[in-house]
C-alpha cells in the first residue's frame, strides 16, 4: 500500500498531497543557519499572538460559556446577557446563509473536446463540445463544493464564527489527499507486468482550523496573507499518523511530544486524565509546525518569487521531518507556473475587517467588550437591587417573641395569636414594616443607551435582529436605518465573497491537478437536454474567473424570490433573444416542480401562416365598383351569409341610382383620410396592458406612488 497523505483530524492536522514526482519535490535539508532563522520567527509569533489570546479567550466564553460556568451556583451577581452569542449568529447567518453558486468565466480559449453526440430524428448527430459547455466545469466545481464534498457552507460559517466572536480571522486549510494501492497490470506496449499506484480513496478538503494555530510574521504588518514570506499552522495527531505520513524523516527511537500551550483559548478537560493525555500509553501525541514559505524567502538564488516549499517540524526533533515543493503546484519548460497551480498559501484566512499597520485585527466581539461587559454589570446590580427589594418587618421581641412570630409566618391565613394583656397599643404597633428599596427608572435608561450603543457599533439594530423595537419609528427613519445597516453589511458580505471566491480558485486547481480517473456527471445542454459526460482534468482544464451567482450565499425570501422571477418571466416573454424554455426550468424548480417531466421541448413549427388584413368598408359592397365581387367572396368564406335575394336588390338598387346620376363613393376622397389643411390631432397611441396589475397588492401603494392609506375620490 503506497504511503496516503494525511487527512485533517479534527481541523488541526497537517495536509499534504501525493506528489505526483516524488523524486523532483524533494530539497536538500535546511542548513543551521535556517533552522535558527525559522525557530526565532515562531517564537516572534507566537509572542505577538499570545498579546491577543486573553481576550479571546474571554470573547469566546462570553459566547458559549465553559460547562463549569453554566454548573455553579450564582455568585457576587455575574450575569451574561448573551449579547456576543446574538449578535455572531444573527450576523453570521446574514453574511453566509449558503454554499453560493460559481459561475466560470474562459480566460483563454478552451479545447475542441467532443463531450458526447446526441443522435438526432434526422438521423445526424449533434456534438456537445467543451468550448460550448462552461456548465460541466461549473456543476463538478458546484458538486465539490456541496455537502457531499468539501461542505463549504459548513466551513465559512465556522471561519465567519471565529472572526465575530474570537479572534478576527478565521483560519482554514485546502488540500487534496489520496490512499493508494499497488496493483499489477500488464504493459500496453510491452505486455510485461507493471506496479502502478491505484487510488482507493482521494479526499478534496477545505478545513477550517482554530484562530490560535496560525502563525505568521511578526513584523509583517499586513492582512493580505498570501502576500506574506511565509505561513504556518499547528497541528497535534498521533504518532502512528506522523509516522505514516513523514515515513523516514521521523527516527526510529521517536516516542512523540507534545508542548502545552499557555495561553490557550478553550481548555479541554475531557481528554486529559491526571495532567497525561488519553491514548499516550499506546498512541501517543505529537505536535508539530507546518510551514509553508514563497522559496526566495531561504534561497535567494530561487528564481520564481511565488514557488511554495512546505517544510514540517515535529516536536522534539531538532531537525525538519519533511523538506520539499509544494506538491500543489508546478513549473512549465519556461519556469512559469502551470495552469493546475495553487495561487498562493493552502493555508486560507478570512478578514472583515484591516487595520493600518497591523496583522491582528479585532473581532466584533472585542469591539463590544467594554460595552458588554457594562451591560453585564448594569443586569448584576438590577439583580442585585431585586433581591435587596425583598420587604422585611420589623417586630418587637417583647410582645411577640420568637416563637409566637414562628406562628405568624408558618401558620394558617387569619391565625389568632395571644399577646400579654395591655401590651397591644395602636400608637406603639408591636410590627413595623421596613423601608423598601426601588429602582430608578435611570438604571433602565442606562441599559438602554448601552444597547443601543452596542446595535450601533455591529449595525444590528432590533429592526434587524428580529426583536420589537420599543421606539416609535416612522417609515422614513426606518427607512434610513435600513439602507445603513444594509451598506455595512453589504459590504461584509463582499469580504466574505472575496475569501470564497479566491478559496474556490485554489480548489479548482487542486481538481484539474489530481482528477486523473474518469468520472461521470450530467450537466444541461445547449439545448436544454440533460446529458451524462465522462470527463477527468485534461477536459476541465483552462484558465477561468470565478464569479458567483449574486445573493445565492445570502437569504432570500422564497415568496419574493419566485414573485421576482414570475416578473422577470412575463417581462421577456415575448422577447426574442431571451430563452423561454430556460426560463420555464427555472421557474418549475422555485416551485418545486420537476423541470425533467413538466417542461417539454416546443413542437416542430411548420411554415408560418399568412398574416393578411383586409378592411371592408360599407362602398366596397357597391355592385357598381370592381372590388365588389372579391368583397363579397371573403365576407362568404368568413362565415357572413348573404341571400341571394340581397344581392338582387342591391343590383337593382345600384342601377336605378346610377340612372340617377348618382356617383359611387370611390371617387370621392376617403372619408377617414386626412384632408388638406386639417389640424385636427389623429389621437394618443393604443393603450397597452400592464404587464401585472397587481402592484398594489405587492407594494401597498396606490398606482404613481400614492399613500396606500388615500381616500378615495370617489367616496
Amino acid at each position: 500500500m503506497g504511503v496516503p497523505a494525511l487527512p485533517p483530524m479534527g481541523g488541526a492536522g497537517p495536509v499534504a498531497a501525493p506528489a505526483p514526482d516524488p523524486e523532483s519535490l524533494t530539497l536538500p535539508p535546511l542548513t543551521e543557519d535556517q533552522r535558527g532563522a525559522i525557530k526565532s520567527w515562531f517564537t516572534a509569533s507566537d509572542q505577538e499572538t499570545d498579546r491577543y489570546a486573553p481576550l479571546w479567550k474571554k470573547n469566546l466564553d462570553a459566547y458559549a460559556p465553559p460547562p463549569e460556568t453554566l454548573a455553579k451556583d450564582r455568585e457576587d451577581y455575574e450575569v451574561n446577557t448573551n449579547v456576543d452569542f446574538r449578535q455572531a449568529e444573527q450576523k453570521k447567518a446574514q453574511l453566509w446563509f449558503d454554499t453560493a453558486q460559481v459561475q466560470l468565466t474562459p480566460t483563454e480559449p478552451l479545447s475542441d473536446l467532443v463531450l458526447s453526440s446526441v443522435p438526432l430524428p434526422t438521423g445526424a448527430t449533434q456534438e456537445q463540445r467543451l468550448s460550448a459547455a462552461i456548465s460541466l466545469h461549473q456543476t463538478v466545481l458546484n458538486q465539490l463544493l456541496s455537502p457531499d464534498g468539501v461542505n463549504a457552507k459548513r466551513t465559512i460559517q465556522a471561519a465567519i464564527l471565529d472572526v465575530l466572536v474570537p479572534a478576527g480571522w478565521g483560519v482554514t486549510h485546502l488540500g487534496y489527499t489520496a490512499y493508494t494501492k499497488d496493483v499489477q497490470t500488464p504493459d500496453p506496449m510491452t505486455g510485461a507486468p507493471i506496479t502502478v499506484k491505484v487510488p482507493v480513496y482521494e479526499e478534496y478538503f477545505w478545513s477550517r482550523l482554530s484562530p490560535k494555530s496560525l502563525m505568521i510574521p511578526a513584523d509583517f504588518r499586513s492582512t493580505d496573507f498570501d502576500k506574506a514570506p511565509w505561513i504556518a499552522v499547528k497541528f497535534k495527531i498521533p504518532l502512528s499518523a506522523a509516522r505514516r505520513e513523514y515515513g523516514e524523516g521521523i527516527p526510529v527511537d521517536y516516542k512523540g511530544a507534545t508542548k502545552d500551550d499557555p495561553n490557550p483559548i478553550r481548555r479541554d478537560e475531557r481528554n486529559t486524565v491526571g495532567g497525561v493525555g488519553a491514548g499516550q500509553t499506546y498512541d501517543p501525541f505529537v505536535s508539530g509546525i507546518q510551514m509553508y514559505y514563497y522559496e526566495p524567502t531561504l534561497n535567494p538564488t530561487a528564481f520564481h518569487p511565488k514557488r511554495v516549499v512546505e517544510c514540517v517540524f515535529l516536536q522534539g526533533l531538532d531537525a525538519e521531518v519533511r523538506h520539499r515543493y509544494c506538491p500543489y503546484q508546478s513549473l512549465d519548460r519556461e519556469g512559469r507556473l502551470t495552469g493546475d497551480s495553487m495561487p498562493g498559501y493552502p493555508v486560507h484566512v478570512l478578514m472583515l475587517r484591516d487595520v493600518p499597520d497591523d496583522n491582528h485585527v479585532p473581532s466584533d466581539s472585542a469591539m463590544t467588550r467594554p460595552l458588554t461587559d457594562e451591560l453585564n454589570q448594569y443586569r448584576g446590580q438590577v439583580l442585585k437591587s431585586r433581591d435587596a427589594s425583598i420587604p422585611y418587618t420589623f417586630y418587637d421581641e417583647d410582645i411577640l417573641p420568637p416563637e409566637k412570630i414562628e406562628r405568624i409566618t408558618n401558620g394558617k391565613y387569619g391565625p389568632m395569636i395571644p399577646v400579654e394583656g395591655g401590651r397591644l397599643d395602636a400608637a406603639r404597633p408591636p410590627v413595623l414594616q421596613g423601608n423598601k428599596p426601588n429602582l430608578s427608572q435611570e438604571t433602565y435608561a442606562g441599559q438602554e443607551i448601552i444597547e443601543r450603543d452596542i446595535d450601533r457599533t455591529l449595525a444590528l439594530g432590533p429592526n434587524q435582529s428580529g426583536a420589537q423595537n420599543q421606539s416609535r419609528r416612522t417609515a422614513t427613519e426606518v427607512a434610513t436605518m435600513q439602507s445603513s445597516v444594509d451598506t455595512r453589511l453589504a459590504g461584509e458580505q463582499a469580504k466574505v465573497v472575496e475569501f470564497f471566491v479566491a478559496g474556490v480558485r485554489k480548489l479548482d486547481a487542486l481538481i484539474q491537478r489530481f482528477s486523473d480517473r474518469q468520472q461521470t456527471t450530467h450537466i444541461l445542454g445547449d439545448d436544454g437536454t440533460k446529458l451524462w459526460v465522462s470527463w477527468n482534468k485534461e477536459t476541465i482544464a483552462g484558465r477561468f474567473a470565478y464569479t458567483i451567482r449574486p445573493d445565492s450565499q445570502v437569504h432570500v425570501d422564497a415568496a419574493q424570490d419566485r414573485q421576482q422571477d414570475l416578473a422577470f418571466y412575463n417581462l421577456t416573454a415575448r422577447d426574442p433573444f431571451i430563452n423561454r424554455m430556460e426560463l420555464a426550468r427555472r421557474l418549475a424548480t422555485k416551485w418545486g416542480y420537476n423541470p425533467d417531466k413538466l417542461v417539454a421541448p416546443p413542437p416542430p413549427q411548420g411554415p408560418p401562416k399568412p398574416n393578411v388584413q383586409v378592411r371592408i368598408q360599407a362602398q366596397d359592397l357597391d355592385p357598381r365598383l370592381p372590388q365588389f365581387p372579391f368583397a363579397v367572396e371573403i365576407l362568404q368564406q368568413s362565415g357572413y351569409q348573404i341571400s341571394q335575394e340581397t344581392m338582387q336588390n342591391a343590383v337593382l338598387l345600384a342601377g336605378r341610382a346610377t340612372a340617377m346620376g348618382s356617383l359611387p363613393d370611390d371617387i370621392t376622397p376617403p372619408k377617414d383620410s386626412v384632408r388638406p389643411g386639417d389640424t385636427e390631432h389623429p389621437g394618443a397611441a393604443e393603450q397597452t396592458e400592464p404587464i401585472s396589475k397587481h402592484a398594489a397588492d405587492r407594494s401597498g401603494q396606490l398606482p404613481g406612488g400614492g399613500s396606500p392609506f388615500a381616500a378615495d375620490p370617489n367616496a
